[in-house]
């Protein structure tokens, strides 16, 4: 494992790097982050990723790679048969450079988790990622943190769980997908098997929303971990998500912190828990309870 954190690495330290990983497989996992690489540090990382075999894990977020660093970055892993982790947040991505990226990783059989947050990707990038999933890729770990997402490339996002089987994780947190593509979700969850942990933090989910989820949560199995903190629910979105929690065995951790809840959507929160046995952590934090 090598970390080479905030070191500035200029031109000629990224290609003795690159020179390393292809004469040596040894090092299987590699973070880079925040070293002001750009685009021709990444045309040659892209170049020993062709050639390297033993790299399982990249952190590559913080630099400025942008769309032509992905393109570059794609072509290494298209041949590239043994990383399972890449971190591109924040890397300077729109959706031209994550549609170019998911393209490579699309002939890319080993990956698991990318990490591709803090990047302006729009409904292209998301068009690109809901067709990858479609396709059952081999992501296991999908998170998208502030990505510029709205309600249609979270609807495609959505819609894409339908058809994949694999995918256990998935954080589209501070993304403005709004309830409009929440009702999509429902859906999809109530049928989904796959799906552990869902973030969906400050995404402008309302009380419809809730009702929504609600509605999944009656029939859903598998779905363990829910975030939907930094959201305007209130009290009437908590007694939505109550009615579907009195029917929910598999619930492990929810999180409703700043929530703007009150007495009210407390009380039935803990009323629904006398038929819930599955869950162990509510997260009530910064609400109006007991004002």
């Amino acid at each position: 494992s090598v970390s080479l954190y905030n070191q500035c690495l200029c031109n000629n330290r990224i290609h003795t790097l690159a020179g390393l990983l292809e004469n040596y497989a040894c090092v299987k996992e590699l973070s880079i982050a925040k070293n002001h690489i750009g685009t021709p540090g990444v045309v040659r990382l892209g170049q020993a990723l062709e050639k390297n075999r033993g790299l399982v894990k990249l952190d590559i977020r913080l630099n400025t790679i942008g769309d032509e660093g992905a393109r570059h970055l794609a072509r290494g892993l298209r041949r590239h048969l043994s990383l399972l982790s890449l971190n591109v947040t924040s890397t300077g991505l729109t959706g031209s450079g994550c549609s170019i990226l998911m393209q490579g990783l699309g002939r890319n059989q080993s990956l698991i988790q990318l990490d591709i947050g803090f990047n302006e990707i729009d409904e292209e990038g998301c068009k690109a990622i809901a067709e990858a999933l479609g396709s059952n890729c081999t992501l296991r770990k999908l998170r998208m943190r502030a990505n510029g997402v709205r309600s249609y490339g979270a609807t495609c996002i959505f819609r894409s769980l339908r058809k994949n089987s694999r995918l256990t994780l998935l954080d589209i947190s501070s993304n403005r997908i709004t309830s409009e593509s929440v009702l999509i979700l429902g859906d999809v969850l109530r049928f989904n098997r796959t799906l552990r942990e869902l973030n969906l933090e400050k995404c402008e989910v309302s009380s419809e929303g809730c009702a929504a989820l609600s509605r999944a949560l009656k029939t859903n199995t598998t779905l363990k971990n829910l975030d939907l903190s930094l959201n305007p629910i209130g009290d009437d979105g908590v007694e939505a998500l109550a009615e579907g929690l009195k029917y929910n065995q598999v619930m492990d951790v929810l999180s409703l912190n700043m929530c703007d809840i009150g007495n009210r959507g407390f009380l039935v929160l803990l009323e629904a828990m006398r038929f819930n046995s599955a869950m162990t952590s509510v997260k009530l934090c910064y609400n109006n309870i007991g004002v």
